[in-house]
């Protein structure tokens, strides 16, 4: 090799390691650097924060001593190094009870963002102070906290930096606003226009759905979101099948604003792109056989292989493009069948997914059948999904504008605001119901009773008369 050729590629190779010690020492500076800030910053915010609201601070702490007689709550949490900490809370039920844990962030015990408080026992997520916000309760605020406290802790460590500590504060602010704070009953089922939507969690659901690959009777599922509930109002075979098949699960952060409107609380977003792969990893453990079916010419199958590379072992055994007609079904349904599937993913939009699962189940050999939407275009790199940061905060629907706003502007601008005004008429409705039925029983409950007060006087004056009579028969006698 000559001599300029061998001196390039050693300077090539030099670039490159001097390039990756320079990241490198630029992600320690950075956790660094946000530690050092984070333990001078937090607690003078805290301060400055703390002396600003003052007087509603004082008037939260004299509301909590007159409803419970003393100021504050105090939970034992595991602080840094496994420290054991008092976390100061607001007594009373009134809203603002985490604001009296600013003292705990002045006094050094907690930080503004950190891993989530008590959430296990690593030493990583030890050496750092916990956060008043996190990563998993942030998601949890939307709920796609499908990860498990954990992993969301060892995520946020991996990544921490003053500018993603600002940018988790931000997301938060957000979430709050969009997914609320205040937690409601979490009904089994929770009904949007007659249609019972499942309360389930990701893992759950999952596990319902593997588990039923192996039974003997046909299920069906499908995922629901505003669009698809709005589709309901002018296709009546749609919603009758919602309201007939085995379950319908929630898609969006749409369902979880409209079941906080019925003032109930949905456990978790559980939408088909963020089960896919959950359901790929679980399928490979189990050796389920899947089929995929929907999307343009090729998507499927790329769809397949990029998921057989991602989990080594996961049983895809057939694909084909969603583009056919209905001449084309008895072909089809024999791919399927043949290929001896136990799982059918179908991606062509609804409704026309689920009607055709629902017309074609009882001709296929496949346990369970559910439609998917679009997540082959997702997984098959067809098309781009939202970054995390913008489903953390509820706004994935703007990233479908931006990529496609002409298909989708009138489905999210003009149809998110309708569906929420149609769960408000819905749940007003249903409001003047309960109304109708409680007057109704209590009118029910006067005539009945007035019914039994009449009846008991008819009886007392015939028994009263018959006495008269029979006193008046014994005189005469007499």
């Amino acid at each position: 090799m000559p001599h300029s050729t061998l001196a390039l590629t050693l300077n090539h190779r030099l670039i490159r390691q001097l390039r990756t010690q320079i990241k490198k020492h630029k992600k320690i500076l950075s956790m660094q650097t946000g530690q050092i800030l984070g333990k001078y910053i937090d607690p003078v915010i805290a301060l400055a924060i703390t002396i600003l609201l003052s007087p509603l601070l004082t008037a939260r702490y004299l509301i909590a001593i007159y409803y419970t007689g003393t100021g504050f709550e105090k939970i034992s949490i595991t602080g840094r190094n496994g420290t054991s900490v008092d976390l100061l809370e607001f007594n009373s039920d009134f809203p603002g009870k985490s604001m009296a844990s600013l003292i705990n962030i002045i006094k050094g015990d907690i930080a503004f963002v950190g891993p989530a408080i008590n959430s296990g026992h690593n030493s990583d997520v030890l050496s750092v102070k916990p956060g008043l916000i996190s990563i998993y309760r942030l998601r949890k605020k939307v709920r796609i906290a499908h990860e498990d406290e954990e992993s969301a802790n060892l995520e946020y460590l991996y990544k921490k930096s003053f500018k993603s500590d600002i940018g988790i504060v931000v997301r938060n602010a957000i979430s709050s606003f969009l997914g609320g704070s205040k937690e409601y009953h979490t009904p089994y089922h929770i009904d949007f226009f007659n249609i019972p939507v499942w309360n389930t969690s990701m893992n759950d659901a999952v596990k319902w759905i593997l588990m039923n690959t192996k039974g003997k009777v046909k299920k069906q599922f499908a995922f629901v979101n505003p669009d698809c509930l709005n589709i309901t109002f002018k296709n009546e075979a749609y919603k009758k099948l919602l309201q007939q098949i085995d379950h319908v699960l929630p898609d969006g952060i749409g369902i979880h604003i409209g079941s906080r409107m019925q003032k109930v609380s949905l456990k978790e977003n559980v939408n088909g792109t963020d089960m896919f792969p959950i359901l790929c990893e679980e399928a490979t453990k189990r050796k389920t056989k899947i089929y995929l079916l929907g999307s343009e010419p090729g998507i499927a199958h790329k769809c397949s292989e990029v998921m057989k590379q991602r989990y080594p072992g996961l049983l895809i055994c057939g694909t084909h493009h969603g583009h056919f007609d209905e001449s084309y079904n008895p072909e089809i349904i024999n791919k399927i069948n043949t290929s001896g599937a136990e799982l059918l993913l179908v991606g062509m939009g609804a409704p026309r997914q689920d009607l055709w699962i629902a017309d074609n189940l009882d001709k296929l050999n496949t346990k369970v059948a559910m439609g998917v939407g679009g997540l082959f275009d997702f997984y098959s790199g067809n098309k781009i999904r939202a970054p995390r940061w913008i489903r953390e905060i509820g706004m994935e629907w703007s990233w479908r504008i931006l990529q496609e706003p002409e298909r989708m502007w009138k489905r999210y601008i003009v149809g998110n605001p309708l569906f929420l005004y149609r769960v408000f008429r819905y749940g007003k409705h249903q409001d003047e119901s309960n109304d109708a039925v409680i007057k109704s029983n209590e009118l029910d409950h006067r005539y009945n009773t007035n019914y039994v007060k009449m009846n008991i006087q008819k009886v007392t004056w015939s028994i009263t008369k018959n006495v008269q009579h029979l006193i008046k028969r014994s005189l005469d006698i007499v």
